[in-house]
């Protein structure tokens, strides 16, 4: 780390990822080529007609993945005269021409909202902000990295991204807690909040706010 002198007690909070990748076994790559390979199996000759995996790729090419995927089985199902839409196809936040296009019409749609809010939601949620602004709330949270979430933000995840246990909002859906915990003051009224919409008791409060802190201690090896 350079001249940083970090140690472990400086670490809050480390995560890692694991994916299927395709390689060659007579084929001489190293593990970042590989990642970048794909690869769709039809198991028919194991018995599984019908049943196919999908292995490899990444990210920015998981779109074609699907593509190839479904274009095996609408083969297989005998309908090929269904062409292939995803790749014209805005996603479903995307669905404008440029961000200061997007926060101008916010504004005149919102004239009462501060525009560091709207410019910040309009970011994060594109053309889906217009929904979230619409139940505006006036509470906001300060994040581990000085970042803010407002009420209204936590309420559309809890609502749209199958929230259930405080690990699905700060570490699978939201990202509010990948910098590291907010501070204490911070971080129980998010959990009150989270305890409200999904309908928590004092001891499921107090269970999820303990299985989530264990996420931030380092386990010994």
């Amino acid at each position: 780390f350079g001249l940083a002198k970090l140690s472990i007690d400086d670490v809050d909070y480390f995560y890692g990822g694991l994916r299927p990748l395709v390689e060659d076994p007579g084929e001489k790559s190293d593990t970042y080529n590989a990642s970048r390979k794909s690869e769709i199996l039809d198991h028919k000759e194991k018995g599984l007609p019908g049943f196919f995996s999908a292995l490899g790729g990444k990210y920015t090419t998981s779109r074609a993945v699907a593509e190839n995927l479904v274009n095996h089985l609408t083969k297989y199902l005998g309908n090929t005269n269904v062409s292939c839409t995803t790749d014209r196809t805005p996603l479903i936040s995307g669905r404008y021409n440029t961000l200061k296009e997007l926060v101008d019409d916010l504004q005149k749609k919102f004239p009462e909202i501060e525009g560091e809010k709207l410019e910040t939601i309009a970011k994060r949620y594109g053309s889906q902000a217009e929904k979230i602004l619409k139940n505006s709330r006036r509470n906001v949270y300060s994040l581990a990295n000085y970042e803010k979430i407002y009420e209204e933000e936590i309420e559309y995840i809890c609502s749209n991204e199958d929230i259930v246990t405080a690990r699905d909002f700060y570490l699978r859906r939201s990202g509010v807690g990948i910098p590291g915990l907010p501070v204490e003051e911070e971080h129980k009224k998010i959990m009150q909040k989270l305890a409200t919409i999904l309908s928590w008791d004092k001891a499921g409060l107090e269970e999820e706010d303990r299985v989530l802190r264990a996420c931030y201690i380092p386990k010994e090896t």
